[in-house]
């Protein structure tokens, strides 16, 4: 295979054969070493772009859209005898967003709250019970199927730079949301006569019922960061969208 000039980095595939993968490499170009405490079992690997068999800066490459491919809204009232629904939806297809607030609340090395799926990180474990912890050959992620996110180093830290900008963090933004949905009741005339009241309107209103959305973070309705249009679709903890109720009564003498 291609490969045997990456320098001896190399994971085994299924049969046994050799699958080259290229290490982080800081700027002096020199790759860094395979030890629990630099780049291990467990860590993410990141593809190398330009084939040089280190991953650096020259690896980067633009990832994701913020603009959607379109936004549509549908607004419409049905009546029926004295009652009125009114509804407001809205949507986005096909616009990415940067989940910057997972970024740094999925690394469980880092300092403080964590989100959920870091619970279950790379659990690292000894084919050999009695072998080394050290011999590479000897470890292995036991819950590779199902862990969330990279294993946790004994020494607090790692040269993997697993929570580094990358499309882990890059999602989906598509959604459809019940922007507004209100039910009206018109007073019968023949009860308002009695009172000399032209028309009374008992209302119940409901803005941001629900949102349709496969995006993980709180909204997928983000905008741009700090209002500045060259940073659209990076959400770093933007404030959800609240889900407001108001309850009325017009009248028109």
């Amino acid at each position: 295979m291609e490969g045997a000039s990456f320098a001896g980095n190399f994971l085994l595939d299924e049969a046994g054969d050799r699958i080259a993968v290229a290490r982080p490499a800081p700027n002096n170009g020199d790759m860094y070493p395979i030890a629990p405490n630099s780049v291990w079992v467990g860590d993410y690997i990141f593809e190398d772009v330009n084939g040089d068999g280190k991953i650096t800066e020259q690896d980067r490459k633009i990832i994701g859209n913020p603009n959607p491919d379109f936004t549509f809204g549908l607004n419409n009232t049905l009546t029926y005898k004295d009652f009125e629904l009114s509804f407001f939806l809205t949507g986005s297809v096909g616009n990415d967003v940067y989940n910057v607030l997972r970024q740094w609340h999925t690394d469980p090395l880092g300092w403080g709250n964590k989100m959920k799926e870091v619970r279950n990180y790379a659990r690292i474990g000894l084919i050999d019970p009695d072998g080394s912890d050290d011999d590479i050959s000897n470890v292995v992620v036991t819950n590779a199927e199902t862990a969330s996110v990279q294993r946790v180093s004994a020494a607090g830290m790692s040269n993997n730079d697993n929570n580094r900008i990358s499309s882990r963090f890059v999602e989906n933004g598509s959604y459809l949301r019940m922007k507004s949905l209100s039910l009206a009741w018109n007073l019968p005339k023949s009860w308002l006569k009695k009172i000399d009241l032209d028309w009374v309107q008992v209302y119940a209103n409901v803005q941001n019922l629900f949102t349709i959305t496969s995006y993980s973070g709180y909204d997928p309705e983000v905008g741009a960061m700090a209002q500045d249009v060259l940073r659209q679709g990076l959400d770093s903890g933007r404030y959800p969208s609240q889900r407001i109720y108001n309850v009325g009564l017009k009248v028109r003498f």
